[in-house]
């Protein structure tokens, strides 16, 4: 059974601490999907933020994911093994690393895509009919705050890399 940690009253949530529980418990749920289909939530994470985009650097990827270069490196190389990742040198500077889904990985992209949105799907059908149309709002207006954030956080790390450069 999947319990609630250090809350012994919802009605004591507070915004922050009730977004970053659902947002825990969020993360457990998938997992625990991925758990069960015997795939690797790396490997998973992976697929995923390269199946958002037709071509990536490994350095952008390393950036995205918030991990270091060389682990994702290791990473990304299991999935090489495997066929479902392909790694090219970039055009213009051979120590660019561009990697791209093989056919076999964007199968298998979509494959985790579908199991992910069908827990998901499980979980707002448990929300009240009539309360669904607001979650779905509160969910847009969140990924709205959430990507300017991140944008944010993308200026003030390059403009930080351009200060330490010069």
């Amino acid at each position: 059974m999947l319990m609630a940690t250090n809350f012994t009253n919802r009605a004591s949530f507070t915004g922050p601490a009730l977004l970053r529980e659902v947002a825990r418990l969020h993360v457990r749920a998938q997992r625990a999907t991925l758990a069960c289909d015997g795939a690797s939530s790396t490997a998973c994470t992976i697929l995923t933020e390269l199946g958002r985009a037709p071509a990536m650097t490994l350095a952008n990827l390393a950036r995205r994911l918030r991990l270091d270069k060389g682990w994702t490196s290791r990473a990304v190389d299991q999935l090489v093994d495997a066929g479902l990742v392909a790694k090219a040198t970039g055009d213009g500077d051979r120590r660019t690393i561009s990697l791209s889904l093989t056919l076999a990985g964007r199968a298998e992209h979509l494959r985790i895509e579908g199991l992910l949105n069908d827990q998901v799907t499980r979980v707002i059908g448990r929300v009240p009919p009539a309360e669904q149309p607001k979650v779905a709002r509160a969910l847009l207006v969140l990924y709205d705050a959430y990507l300017a954030e991140l944008a944010d956080d993308d200026a003030a790390a390059q403009l930080a890399a351009c200060t330490t450069a010069s």
